[in-house]
């Protein structure tokens, strides 16, 4: 009983490693020059920072209220909020679940990490980013928050996209390793429905037998 145990123990750290290996890294993004980007295509009066991971634990110490703080107790963090007029800081993927047993999954993808900072400073928003991205110490990135646009399904936004089920595969560069999402032959299936109405590829009818 004991060695089943311990090799189970084994199967879950080379599991929970693999996942890890798997995670995204802010070194995949793609290069955006900020000064090029258009001011209608920024959110004005706050950026999203992500903190470094050395700073996890002092983070953890913080009594946040609802997911806010006044300072961070860092001072070349708290420093440079006040001179950009700081006047709120909050976490970026705050929740109450956060306080339950999933709490470990939040640190464990670095979410805790990351705040978004709000200022009354009229200074421009990408040299705001650009001073916090300085701080190399503490901050392990910063961004502004673009705007985003939700598209119906017959707008026109580029004549060259293609036609047919290809149009709809994702240009996630990690959607290769989620083999849920396209079956290439990995369950036995039937052809497709013409009734599916579900947005990811490869959607199946299965013949389902209990």
């Amino acid at each position: 009983m004991k060695r089943i145990k311990t090799l189970f123990m084994l199967c879950l750290a080379f599991f929970g490693a693999g996942l890890m290996a798997a995670a995204p890294s802010l070194a995949d993004l793609p290069f955006i020059d900020i000064y090029q980007v258009p001011d209608a295509a920024i959110v004005p009066g706050h950026i999203w920072v992500k903190l470094s991971p050395e700073l996890s634990d002092q983070l953890l110490s913080l009594r946040h209220e609802r997911g806010e703080l006044s300072e961070f107790g860092i001072s070349e963090l708290d420093e440079l909020g006040q001179s950009f007029q700081m006047k709120k800081i909050s976490q970026l993927f705050y929740s109450p679940a956060h306080r339950s047993e999933f709490e470990w999954r939040h640190r464990e993808w670095g979410l805790h990490l990351w705040y978004e900072i709000s200022f009354d400073s009229k200074q421009d928003i990408r040299d705001i980013v650009m001073a916090y991205r300085k701080l190399e110490g503490s901050v392990e990135w910063a961004e502004p928050e673009y705007r985003k646009k939700l598209y119906g399904v017959d707008d026109k936004l580029n004549s060259d996209l293609p036609t047919g089920p290809s149009r709809w595969t994702p240009n996630d560069p990690y959607y290769n390793s989620q083999w849920h999402y396209n079956n290439t032959g990995q369950v036995k299936a039937e052809r497709p429905t013409a009734t599916s109405t579900c947005p990811r590829p490869g959607i199946w009818k299965r013949d389902i037998r209990t």
